[in-house]
């Protein structure tokens, strides 16, 4: 009888572990843009939409990978976003390569980013313009935890009230 109800409670806290992961993932929010054919030269400038799925509680980190073709090594062109210089975009051993700069822009949500946020390339210096292609926007947040919690929350009550009725606390002493 008792190793019976030793392996419901094992099964039903097995089961809340998973029911809890599962609630408890934290989604992520990705927008990529692919900048059009007339914007891709710099100076160029594009936007993404922070629209979340869910209001986040916390930003975890968020980092933006721009893809551009024709960036030379020796070549500097500065990235910005909303207006901050990030640094530059890396460059090649070739010109005719395309290369993947990633920043992370963390520190810019310190308060909570909705809507459009502005990126922007700089003017070059020397050399041929590259070719600014797709521009990735990901941001891995934490939501508001009050449906998962309260599910958590009440499916605990339920299963104290089960022990107490099965007088199992009391067998435990």
């Amino acid at each position: 009888m008792m190793k019976n109800r030793i392996k419901t409670i094992s099964a039903i806290v097995t089961m809340l572990l998973i029911v809890g992961s599962i609630a408890n993932a934290n989604p992520t929010l990705v927008d990529i843009v692919n900048v059009p054919e007339t914007d891709q030269v710099p100076p160029c400038t594009w936007q993404h939409l922070l629209n979340y799925d869910t209001p986040p509680a916390t930003i975890n980190s968020a980092e933006l990978k721009i893809e551009a073709f024709g960036v030379f090594e020796y070549w500097h062109y500065p990235v910005y976003f909303e207006g901050t210089y990030l640094g530059d975009l890396v460059g090649a051993t070739d010109w005719y390569s395309t290369t993947y700069t990633t920043f992370s822009i963390d520190d810019f949500f310190d308060e909570l980013m909705v809507g459009p946020v502005t990126i922007k390339v700089g003017d070059y210096v020397g050399g041929m313009a590259p070719e600014v292609k797709t521009s990735t926007l990901t941001v891995d947040y934490a939501p508001i935890p009050a449906p998962g919690a309260l599910l958590m929350g009440s499916i605990g009550v339920g299963l104290v009230g089960w022990l107490r009725r099965m007088n199992f606390i009391e067998q435990w002493r």
